[in-house]
């Protein structure tokens, strides 16, 4: 089994978290993100999606497009705050009502490198390389990486806990999907 271990989070402000949530990177255009930011200045969409921020076109893998990324986290900075190491359950409800459980942690690159988290898509050294560039110059993992996992007791147990806290996050995106942490 891999391991997982809590990490440090910076999260947003309750009143700010609907706004900062965005799709992630791999399913947004440039041309995507620069609507999303008309409507919705504070997008996180300006930190994953830098180049949208760009009035001409300009390739997503220029150092700007990466300077800009981190410049665009920095000014994210008055709106989350750092918190204590922590593991985050999570609970996303689709439009059709299917409940998705899971949390949010750090798992180790050698699990993955040694089989223990199994691919699910071959990506491409271009993304891949993009992707660790962002990281690089950000000094950030701006986007989580989505895990599916077999049941586990243990993990089934803490979200079963967790669920009858006060939720941190609870809200519903413009997609209809409701998002709980």
């Amino acid at each position: 089994m891999a391991v997982v271990k809590p990490f440090k989070a910076w999260r947003p402000t309750p009143s700010f978290v609907k706004d900062i949530a965005c799709l992630p990177y791999d399913v947004v255009d440039t041309k995507k993100a620069k609507l999303i930011l008309k409507d919705q200045e504070n997008s996180f969409i300006k930190v994953v999606r830098p180049e949208a921020d760009f009035a001409h076109e300009i390739s997503i893998y220029d150092e700007l497009v990466y300077a800009k990324g981190r410049q665009n986290l920095l000014d994210f900075f008055h709106l989350i705050s750092l918190k204590r190491k922590t593991i985050l359950p999570y609970i996303f409800i689709n439009l059709h009502g299917k409940i998705n459980n899971g949390i949010f942690g750090c798992v180790a690159v050698q699990d993955y490198d040694d089989g223990m988290i199994l691919k699910h898509e071959l990506t491409r050294p271009e993304k891949e390389n993009d992707r660790t560039k962002h990281i690089l110059h950000q000094k950030a993992h701006s986007e989580p990486v989505m895990l599916a996992y077999e049941t586990i007791p243990s993990i089934n147990q803490f979200i079963q806990t967790e669920k009858l806290n006060t939720p941190l996050y609870q809200f519903i995106a413009d997609d209809y999907t409701e998002h709980c942490v």
